[in-house]
């Protein structure tokens, strides 16, 4: 449980938002081409395939919104904290567009505590 705060907390220091009143995160990732967006979204697929977990997620044109939930048992996994690092990873493989080069986003309904392993309040 301490290991998926833990990493919860790196998450939300960069860019990602907890959300479900902690029991998931998600972020937008904004990319220069819809060619580019595919990309990223075809990696991060093939990484859901081996590692037999999906996250909720959503594309128009060169954005993507992602959120990383565990259904059974509901809440916040170490495999969600995991592939939410690998999305990371693979948009900064496929140019995904600074921050401040970002349209702005609609705020979401987010939280911003992080409950930890099914449920249970993190530190």
């Amino acid at each position: 449980m301490l290991q998926v705060t833990r990493e919860a907390q790196r998450l939300l220091e960069n860019g990602w938002k907890a959300c479900s009143h902690g029991q998931a995160v998600e972020r937008h990732f904004t990319f220069k081409t819809f060619a580019k967006t595919w990309a990223f979204m075809d990696e991060v697929a093939a990484e859901c395939k081996k590692q037999r977990h999906h996250p909720e997620w959503r594309n128009v044109y060169n954005k993507t919104h992602i959120r990383w939930t565990t259904h059974r048992p509901n809440g916040l996994s170490l495999k969600d904290t995991l592939m939410a690092r690998f999305c990371d990873e693979a948009a900064k493989r496929h140019g995904e567009l600074p921050l401040h080069d970002q349209p702005s986003q609609k705020p979401s309904t987010t939280d911003t505590r992080v409950s930890g392993v099914n449920g249970e309040n993190g530190p």
